[in-house]
């Protein structure tokens, strides 16, 4: 069995980013079968309010769009061939640049 490979992508998002799409380019190599995005993000709660902090994400591979859910939860999202976490599309991995928003 082959061992899973993993990229990590590190950023910071201030209040300046609020209402805001930010692309961010991964690039999908051959042979994938299953991809798992995972978030972490603080604080949860800006101060002295009641409601969570909300990140919406969308991912789209080479021929569109395949992911898209808002306030992902600590556990991320994946895509495999025959299935995907709710919102998102199963099908092939296609290689190339994916794009996550």
């Amino acid at each position: 069995m082959q061992n899973p490979q993993s990229i990590q992508l590190h950023g910071q998002l201030t209040s300046a980013d609020m209402r805001q799409t930010r692309p961010i380019p991964v690039q999908m190599p051959e042979g994938v079968t299953q991809v798992h995005f995972r978030f972490r993000y603080s604080p949860k709660f800006a101060p002295n309010q009641r409601l969570a902090h909300q990140i919406s994400l969308m991912i789209f591979d080479t021929e569109g769009p395949r992911f898209e859910i808002s306030r992902p939860d600590d556990q991320g999202v994946w895509i495999h061939e025959a299935e995907a976490s709710p919102g998102g599309m199963a099908g092939p991995i296609q290689p190339g640049t994916w794009q996550l928003f």
